[in-house]
Parts: structure tokens; C-alpha cells; sequence
């Protein structure tokens, strides 16, 4: 199954779900920031939170587009897992700690959001349709 990855369209995806995550981070942190939250509330981990799953659902959604015809499901579920590696490793090299466990759990949450974005970006547009 590896051997058929379209490894572009899963690189395209984590790429554009980079760029989503990146962008949906920084709006809800200075949408935070401009109604005076301090880096002791929680507006930070949840901006965090929505910007990484909003980030993974985009990366699946996007190789999906790609991979519509060769089982996007297994694409975008690559995708989320490419993006949550770069993201995990970036956070590694930041100086995180994180529990092993931790790391497993947000891998297989990184797979399942991706894999819901591949099945909803290879669904027929309605002038495809």
C-alpha cells in the first residue's frame, strides 16, 4: 500500500495544512491578544489546538483533492501524519518534553483528522457532480 502513496500530493497537503495551521494560529492569538488575554489564560492552547486539528483536517483535505480517484482516505491520513512529524519535531527541537504517550496519541489523532479531510476532499463537487 506504502508503494502506491502519491508521496507529492501527501507533501502538498502537509504543506497547505501548514500554511492553514499557521495562518488560523496567528488570527486567534492576536484576536486573543486584542482582547487582552495574557499568556497564563487558556485563549493560547485552545488558539494552539484549533490552529494544529484545523492544520491536519487541511492536509488530509488536500491530498484528498489530489487523490480523489486512489483511495484519498489512505492519502490524507498520510498528510496529517507528515505534518503532525513536522510539527512534533519542530516542538522536539524547541526544547518539549513530551510523554511518549503523548506523542502516540496526538500521531493517531494527526491520522484519523486527515483521513476525515481526504474523505471529505475526494466528495464530488456539485458541478462535478
Amino acid at each position: 500500500m506504502i508503494r502506491q502513496a502519491r508521496w507529492g500530493a501527501i507533501v502538498i497537503g502537509a504543506v497547505a495544512g501548514l500554511f492553514i495551521m499557521v495562518v488560523i494560529g496567528l488570527v486567534v492569538f492576536l484576536a486573543a491578544a486584542a482582547l487582552g488575554a495574557s499568556a497564563d489564560d487558556l485563549a493560547p492552547l485552545f488558539a494552539l489546538a484549533v490552529a494544529l486539528f484545523a492544520g491536519q483536517l487541511a492536509a488530509g483535505y488536500t491530498s484528498g483533492r489530489f487523490t480523489a480517484a486512489t483511495n484519498p482516505a489512505f492519502h490524507g491520513s498520510l498528510a496529517g501524519l507528515v505534518l503532525y512529524g513536522i510539527i512534533s519535531a519542530l516542538s522536539l527541537a524547541a526544547g518539549s518534553q513530551p510523554a511518549l504517550y503523548t506523542l502516540v496519541m496526538f500521531a493517531a489523532v494527526a491520522m484519523v483528522l486527515g483521513m476525515a479531510g481526504g474523505v471529505l476532499g475526494a466528495r464530488p463537487r456539485d458541478e462535478e457532480a
